[in-house]
């Protein structure tokens, strides 16, 4: 099994980037200033794009979240832009939104401090397609435990339970201190859901990791949430 970081460290919920390629893409080093604000910058995370089109454009994706994000008021919109971009841990390919995917689009929501949730809905052209996605990340994931990291510390990956959809998988990030001698507060819990040809893919930041307790109610509140996006995709 794997273990994780923090949002706020190379486990942070990656910014979305619509010309991002997981052959290009690696996961961030750690940052001089680890508690520095891990999410997209307000003008990347507000700046207009495109609006969704196709078999996508009236997805209920930003369901349950606030209508305006926390930290400026600006509204939580459902985009033609994914809300987690490409990425691969320790050489692999973990996630690509847009390596052979026919629709894409995104939602993210950022609460107050350290809070924060994006989605991320793709469809492949076939069911097999769509299914060797969600395969890379759990191979991804679960063949790396721990990222190279540097001096400051480093990202583990910790494979959860995660039972939804057709397919699924999860896993949670936290981040060693090197300073602290252990893991700071910092928890992201990510999970993979795949129905048909739809593939989800959701992130949820918070500071869920200051005991077993927490992690859980974590855990228990990620998959919560996205019960209703799942049952939606079975629509599709």
């Amino acid at each position: 099994m794997l273990a994780g970081c923090g949002a706020e460290h190379p486990a942070a919920p990656r910014a979305a980037d619509a010309s991002s390629s997981a052959s290009t893409t690696t996961t961030p080093s750690p940052t001089a200033n680890p508690t520095a604000n891990p999410t997209p910058s307000p003008s990347t995370a507000t700046a207009p794009s495109t609006a969704p089109a196709g078999q996508l454009s009236r997805f209920p994706l930003a369901l349950g979240y606030p209508t305006t994000n926390q930290d400026d008021g600006s509204p939580v919109r459902v985009t033609a832009k994914p809300a987690t971009n490409a990425f691969g841990e320790c050489g692999r390919t973990a996630w690509d939104p847009r390596s052979g995917t026919s629709e894409v689009i995104g939602a993210e929501f950022r609460g107050e401090a350290e809070w924060f949730r994006g989605r991320t809905l793709v469809l492949y052209p076939t069911v097999r397609a769509a299914q060797a996605s969600v395969d890379r990340a759990r191979d991804a994931i679960t063949t790396c435990p721990r990222d190279a990291g540097g001096d400051s510390g480093w990202t583990e990956h910790t494979a959860v339970d995660y039972d939804s959809g057709e397919q699924s998988f999860g896993w949670n990030d936290r981040w060693w201190e090197t300073d602290l001698g252990g893991f700071d507060t910092g928890l992201t819990v990510y999970h993979v859901v795949r129905v048909g040809r739809a593939v989800l893919l959701t992130y949820d930041y918070g500071e869920g990791n200051g005991s077993e307790q927490t992690r859980r109610s974590a855990l228990a509140a990620a998959e919560k949430a996205d019960a209703p996006v799942v049952k939606v995709m079975y629509y599709l």
